[in-house]
């Protein structure tokens, strides 16, 4: 069957091993005989790792595998999902007139307080060590054979098996028959009964809910960590740290009283968790088989009524399904929870997008909600049929149209390059074998960026400047021909180091200084160019005052500040911020570099500021 790659962009056949949430199906379908799938759904696991696809037109059933389903309730992704939802909750709170930040939600604080389960079970916790200590048994009789001395209580059929069994005489005299052994009654206490089967998998349930709120608590306290680390660390440059504390400071609290209350209720947690652990090494919950279960409504027994410590196991058994009430869910809902999922992280990305080229200092906001301008060129942020963001880069003078994909895929990793390519991928969860190399501080290394990860925004924005970068250095230095040739050598001569004559034209090098700007007009409308010409000759000047503008404060460097000829540019703002590009003419190689030194330092300490860049 023929589906969308949302990772490639390409259509293909749908491979034997199919991710979750990767490809889109071209064609209506079934799922699993029993779930209906319109053309462009995208193929999410049903909570299974059967993945049986059907056209409805067709009659061949394929019998594909759905990889990593079993990963659904991964403590770290229920926290990546909480973390994004609250972004969105705040982006539907705030509207169009202003962005949240997208790091850190304030709402995540949330999480750091207990639930009312775990406030139930740390009221009840004594019960369930009274139910321990002594648990609820029925008494079994077994029939085995015992000596004479210990019987207490002849089974049913002692005396026949007894008339029929002489080896088990121990003599015969005229008053009959002295036995030697009897098959006799043996009470055993038995601990496998309903209400103990209850406790049982009350435990495991509780222990699962508790292990995934410590590792999510663990987390955010990591995070905390690390944005303190941040606003502290020498290391980083002072304008990286100061964008990123912006962006996560106004959301997240990280004031003494705040933190350490995170810290409380994370220890009250574990103390809980390290108790169930205990209960579930004890005699009870071992003598109950692992493969026993309960239906999810319980039965009304008297000592789940009446006794003082089994009627708490009700009550907690009902909180507990409640939390985990995604086991619960049909097929079809799972489908529907894992797609509103991505259509919520779809949207932090839109948002991300949006950050980014709001703080740009290449790009100028234009007349709509989603529309720039870099130079001459418009910028357009738009959506796809199949659920990509698309930046639109136009120029009717120029005829140039290019276009960067950003394209959301749920979980995975990839490269996140800073070149001209024009398709990426952001993926909002790593598989749980995947790790991040890059930093504790989450810079977004492996493609992953989420509400969790400190440089979001700087990642896409690189990636956004970086294109734009690219897209101008690939028809810069501009010639402007024909052109009349007396008029190119008298500006040539007013202007050494703007203009370099190129056969019957001009090539502009670099802008030209305000103060000069009357006498270079007099002189282009002076020159005897036709209309085209002329009209040509501001673009390729708008042109060169865009190479010289500084990505950094977003000022033109002056003419004094450049250097450029044919083999290359370099300019040096005020701020302290060069770039410079070198132009190979017999491999037609490019190769720029944006540094505040001599050479750009590593991402995580300065950020979307610096980068290299190969054409």
């Amino acid at each position: 069957m023929r589906a969308f790659d949302l990772v490639t962009g390409c259509e293909t056949d749908l491979p034997r091993e199919v991710d979750s949430g990767r490809y889109r199906i071209l064609v209506d379908a079934t799922l699993n005989d029993s779930i209906q799938l319109k053309a462009g759904d995208i193929l999410w696991t049903p909570g299974t790792g059967r993945c049986d696809l059907q056209a409805r037109k067709g009659d061949v059933a394929e019998s594909h595998v759905f990889l990593g389903f079993a990963s659904e309730q991964d403590a770290d992704q229920d926290l990546v999902v909480r973390a994004v939802q609250a972004v969105v909750d705040e982006l539907d709170e705030h509207g169009l007139t202003d962005r949240p930040s997208p790091v850190m939600p304030g709402k995540l604080k949330e999480q750091a307080e207990l639930t009312e389960l775990e406030k139930r079970l740390a009221k009840d916790m004594p019960h369930l060590f009274n139910i321990e200590r002594s648990p609820r048994m029925s008494m079994r009789y077994d029939a085995e054979l015992t000596p004479t001395s210990r019987a207490r209580r002849l089974a049913s059929g002692a005396l026949v098996r007894l008339a029929s069994h002489s080896d088990d005489w121990n003599r015969r005299d005229f008053k009959g028959v002295s036995p030697r052994r009897l098959l006799a009654e043996v009470s055993e206490d038995e601990l496998y009964i309903y209400e103990n089967v209850v406790y049982a998998r009350l435990l495991d349930r509780l222990y699962i809910h508790l292990n995934q709120r410590v590792r999510s608590l663990r987390t955010l306290e990591a995070r905390r960590t690390d944005a303190a680390a941040i606003a502290n660390a020498e290391e980083l440059d002072h304008r990286l740290r100061y964008r990123l504390c912006a962006l996560w400071g106004t959301a997240y609290s990280t004031d003494a009283q705040s933190k350490s209350a995170g810290s409380d209720v994370l220890s009250e947690l574990s103390t809980l968790m390290k108790k169930i652990m205990r209960l579930r090494l004890g005699r009870l919950y071992q003598a109950i088989p692992s493969g026993s279960r309960v239906p999810q409504v319980l039965r009304t027994t008297n000592v789940l009524l009446h006794d003082q410590n089994y009627k708490r196991l009700r009550p907690l058994w009902s909180m507990a399904h409640a939390v985990g009430s995604d086991q619960a869910r049909t097929a079809k809902m799972k489908i529907e929870a894992a797609e509103g999922r991505y259509q919520q992280f779809r949207r932090y990305v839109s948002l991300l997008i949006q950050h980014a080229l709001s703080s740009s200092k290449l790009l100028k906001p234009g007349r709509g909600h989603a529309e720039y301008r870099f130079g001459q060129w418009s910028l357009t942020l738009a959506e796809s049929a199949r659920g990509e963001f698309l930046l639109h880069l136009k120029s009717g003078a120029l005829d140039v149209e290019r276009r960067l994909t950003f394209a959301p895929v749920w979980r995975g990793q990839g490269q996140w390059p800073l070149d001209g390519s024009e398709r990426q991928v952001m993926f909002c969860y790593a598989p749980p074998s995947a790790t991040e190399d890059a930093s504790q501080w989450g810079t977004g290394e492996d493609a992953v960026l989420n509400p969790l990860q400190f440089y979001s925004v700087e990642r896409v924005k690189a990636r956004i400047e970086a294109w734009l970068i690219s897209r101008l250095a690939s028809v810069y230095p501009m010639v402007v021909s024909p052109w009349p040739h007396a008029s190119a050598q008298a500006l040539c001569s007013a202007f050494p180091g703007t203009f370099s004559a190129e056969g019957c034209g001009l090539r502009v090098l670099k802008p030209v200084a305000d103060q000069d700007q009357a006498r270079l007009r007099s002189l282009i409308q002076s020159a005897g160019a036709s209309e085209v010409g002329i009209s040509s000759m501001w673009l390729a000047l708008q042109a060169a005052e865009l190479v010289a503008t500084c990505k950094v404060c977003g000022d033109v460097v002056t003419s004094r500040g450049v250097q450029a000829d044919r083999k290359g540019f370099k300019a040096v703002c005020v701020c302290g911020f060069s770039w410079k590009w070198r132009f190979d003419a017999a491999t037609k190689e490019r190769q720029g570099s944006y540094a505040y030194g001599d050479a750009p330092r590593p991402f995580e300490v300065i950020g979307s500021d610096e980068f290299r860049l190969s054409l």
